[in-house]
């Protein structure tokens, strides 16, 4: 479907089926999507279910805080292998069953603040310490993979967008060996 190029991001993308049961309470299936998923063309079909439940700014902040202080102590203590336990999960089997072997997080590149570039660094190095407790096991294919989703913001700043890049750039090349974060933008 050709897109008009002086079209915004949300023109360019509102013939997606892709809702948020935040702005439409009870959103079904329209008719065209409804025909295309009977045709028999479609070759591939996922549904998502998401809960999201939103904190206060100060629990956010508070979390944000707690979780910069647990890796500070991992890393004086020079027990990264453990950090993931900090958030909960009692081994990286029950870690990796709940977040998956590649994790998306959406990256606000409009603005790119301190908060959101902690968040990708303690999201980054949770997963390279589950990680890393399954490579010590003998598990040597061990992967993980972030995904820093910058494609959900209307514009992106050079600046922003090149700190993104650089910080995943950053990222993989300090976290355990088989743990990639790779931006993802369009």
């Amino acid at each position: 479907m050709p897109t008009p190029s002086g079209a915004t991001k949300a023109e360019k993308f509102a013939h997606h089926q892709l809702r948020s049961l935040l702005d439409e309470g009870k959103a079904s299936e329209d008719d065209p999507w409804e025909k295309m998923l009977l045709s028999g063309l479609c070759q591939l079909h996922a549904e998502v279910n998401i809960d999201l439940a939103l904190p206060s700014s100060a629990e956010a902040e508070a979390c944000l805080l707690s979780g910069v202080e647990q890796l500070s102590e991992a890393f004086d203590k020079s027990n990264l292998r453990s950090f993931y336990k900090s958030f909960g999960w009692s081994d990286a089997k029950e870690y990796f069953s709940s977040m998956g072997e590649t994790q998306v997080m959406l990256v606000d590149i409009d603005h790119n603040d301190s908060d959101d570039r902690l968040a990708i660094i303690l999201l980054a190095f949770q997963a390279a310490s589950a990680n890393l407790e399954r490579l010590e096991k003998g598990e040597t294919e061990a992967k993980a993979t972030i995904l820093l989703d910058g494609r959900t913001y209307e514009t992106a700043g050079g600046l922003t967008l090149w700190r993104s890049l650089q910080l995943a750039s950053r990222l993989t090349a300090a976290l355990a060996p088989g743990v990639e974060v790779l931006p993802v933008i369009s």
